[in-house]
């Protein structure tokens, strides 16, 4: 066994956070070795996931495999966030405070809000635009 610590991942987070938790739910400041996501993926492809797990913790190992970060999955994100607040009675979470002050920026800034909504809502999604020119393409039909 060697002397390496175990190396943890971190958690993906709401983008107007600065607290970063790691994957098993712990301050990243707790530890010495803290990977991104694109670090994980990295790691298990230079040394095979056997090898990879060896050292790395096997929460962090189980629930990076189940949850997304932002970019990916900003409803999963928030949907974690919300679970894992549900059960704390009586006091605000940081989650609802979070929300809480979204509401008030959006009353204070409601016509920005509406234009930034509107742009990405108009904005192609240039994946889903290529999986349908090659389908359109493969039934013979223009696209």
């Amino acid at each position: 066994m060697t002397d390496q610590p175990i190396e943890h991942i971190e958690r993906g987070k709401p983008p107007w956070r600065e607290e970063t938790k790691t994957e098993c739910g712990r301050l990243v400041s707790e530890f010495a070795v803290v990977l991104t996501r694109e670090q994980a993926k990295k790691k298990i492809a230079g040394q095979g996931r056997q090898r990879a797990a060896m050292s790395t913790c096997m929460t962090c190992w189980e629930t990076a495999g189940r949850h997304g970060e932002w970019a990916d999955d900003p409803c999963g994100v928030i949907d974690r966030e919300a679970q894992s607040n549900r059960w704390r009675r009586g006091e605000m979470s940081t989650l609802e405070t979070e929300l809480r002050a979204l509401a008030v920026l959006y009353v204070a800034h409601s016509d920005e809000y509406d234009e930034i909504v509107a742009g990405l809502a108009a904005s192609v999604d240039l994946s889903a635009a290529r999986i349908a020119k090659n389908a359109a393409r493969r039934y013979g039909q223009r696209a």
